[in-house]
C-alpha cells in the first residue's frame, strides 16, 4: 500500500489537468515557432537590405532607385535617424487651402549618393 507521503509525491492527474498541461505545451511550441518565424523574417529583411545597399554602392542604378524609395518611405523619426535623415516636417494645420507639393526640378543624383552609407574609400 502507498503511504500518504508517496501519494503526495505522485498524485493522479485528472483528465482536465492532463488536457491543461497539453494545452500549455502546445502554446509553448506555437510561441517558439512564431519566434523562430519572426527571427527568420528579420534575417531575410536584413540580408535583402544589405544586398540592395551593396549594389547601390557599386553603382547599380536600379538598386540606387530602390534604396532611395526605401529612404523616402521612412516616416518614423527613429527610423529616419538610423539613416542620417532629418525628421519629417510637422504639418501645420491652418484654415487656408493646403499647398500642393511641387515636383523637384533639380538634379537629385548628388543627394542620393549622400544618402548612401559611406564606404570609407570615396
Amino acid at each position: 500500500m502507498d503511504t500518504p507521503e508517496v501519494k503526495a509525491k505522485n498524485p493522479r492527474k485528472t483528465k482536465e489537468q492532463i488536457k491543461a498541461g497539453l494545452e500549455q505545451r502546445l502554446q509553448r511550441i506555437k510561441f517558439r515557432e512564431k519566434k523562430e518565424e519572426r527571427a527568420t523574417t528579420t534575417r531575410r529583411l536584413i540580408v535583402a537590405a544589405a544586398a540592395i545597399e551593396a549594389m547601390a554602392k557599386a553603382g547599380d542604378d536600379d538598386a540606387k532607385r530602390a534604396w532611395d524609395k526605401m529612404l523616402a518611405g521612412l516616416k518614423r523619426p527613429q527610423d529616419r535617424e538610423v539613416f542620417g535623415l532629418p525628421p519629417l516636417p510637422v504639418p501645420v494645420e491652418s484654415e487656408s487651402k493646403p499647398v500642393q507639393a511641387q515636383p523637384h526640378q533639380g538634379h537629385d543624383d548628388d543627394y542620393r549618393r549622400d544618402r548612401l552609407p559611406s564606404t570609407g574609400n570615396q
